[in-house]
């Protein structure tokens, strides 16, 4: 019973504190004109504030907060300590700080990725990191050695930059980080771990509450400080209480509630190499793009992407509560469900690309 208590505690103070906030931010913004530069490959074309990613943090940080203090003087103690999880808020502070100077100063993409894996590089070398992976169909067990603070890095930088890629429309970052921090809580409480769970209800009320004023059309948007944040934060949970194990969190969690902005990453990397161009440089042609042009509304992109992102959660919660590794084969086959997914739409936009009428050259 006190687990519910501190859900509701927790996923409750965290949306009131952000639906708190929200006006105050957006007040603020319009009043010093705090927009987000307009492009022609963003969708927006009317001011829109930018910062609403320091709500985010905000709420989500006094939320853990709360539950660390009513954990402490109400219930019963016995999840990580609140020492613990201080590096994983440094580094969060760290992150969002980056991503709000970029909001306002276009800071160049060498810089922030620099920042990143600086962040990620002192939280593996202080042990938040992945040591082994266990082989869902085996009883085989990798140990990275010392490769697990390189792939430590390269996933805490990556998971950063994953849900930064996929925030170009109204409610789709934040409706992808909430169904993740969702499905975090319930495996978390499944498999025993109490203070990840509530710290994942915590970003999940933040994340509902600042819902109301991004869906479309939205009042304002998360920017660089909120979704750079928010993968970060989702990349780096699991380490709080299982740095370093080779449990079922070991990597198919995290990368499986992070596949949707993971594949549509690799797919901007892949097809920015293919056109010998910088893997930075941003483009028109993320999925959100794609099916806009295809004449889709942005609320039915946005029932697409939350199914998709719904089909791998679905299979990492029964695995989590059953305990049966057959299921790995479940969550594989909607793994196989979404590159599909990202195959044909590719092939099909491309082929209408092909075929739509060029503009006439002037003579």
């Amino acid at each position: 019973m006190n687990s519910v208590y501190q859900i509701i505690a927790t996923t409750g103070s965290s949306l009131i504190i952000v639906t708190a906030l929200m006006p105050l931010v957006l007040k603020i913004s319009h009043k010093f004109r705090w927009y987000a530069d307009k492009h022609p490959r963003k969708i927006h074309t009317n001011d829109l504030p930018h910062i609403g990613g320091t709500g985010l943090f905000i709420a989500a940080t006094l939320s853990v907060a709360l539950y660390y203090i009513l954990d402490g003087l109400i219930f019963k103690g016995g999840g990580a300590s609140f020492g613990k999880f201080l590096p994983l808020l440094v580094a969060y502070l760290l992150i969002h700080v980056t991503g709000l100077v970029d909001d306002f100063t276009d800071m160049h993409a060498r810089y922030k990725f620099f920042i990143q894996f600086a962040v990620a590089a002192v939280l593996a070398f202080m042990g938040y990191t992945i040591r082994a992976v266990e082989l869902p169909w085996s009883d085989i067990t990798i140990h990275l050695g010392a490769g697990a603070y390189i792939v430590t890095i390269l996933w805490l930088a990556g998971a950063s930059n994953a849900i930064n890629f996929i925030d170009g429309m109204d409610g789709l970052a934040a409706g992808v980080s909430a169904i993740a921090a969702l499905v975090y809580g319930i495996v978390f409480l499944i498999i025993g771990s109490s203070t990840s769970a509530f710290i994942a209800f915590a970003l999940l009320g933040a994340l509902i509450g600042f819902l109301l004023f991004n869906s479309p059309p939205a009042k304002i948007i998360m920017g660089d400080c909120g979704a750079i944040y928010l993968g970060f934060f989702l990349g780096s949970l699991p380490l709080l209480e299982h740095s370093g194990t080779s449990t079922l969190l070991g990597i198919m969690i995290p990368f499986s509630l992070l596949l949707f902005p993971v594949m549509d990453t690799a797919s901007a990397i892949l097809r920015r190499i293919r056109r010998k161009v910088s893997i930075i440089k941003p483009d028109r042609e993320h999925t959100h793009h794609k099916l806009l042009d295809l004449g889709l509304s942005q609320r039915q992109i946005l029932a697409i992407t939350y199914l998709l992102e719904l089909l791998p959660c679905s299979a990492i919660i029964v695995w989590a509560a059953t305990g049966n590794r057959n299921c790995f084969w479940f969550l594989l086959a909607t793994w196989i469900v979404m590159i599909t997914f990202f195959i044909v739409l590719d092939v099909i936009y491309h082929r209408r690309e092909k075929t739509r009428p060029q503009p006439a050259k002037n003579a």
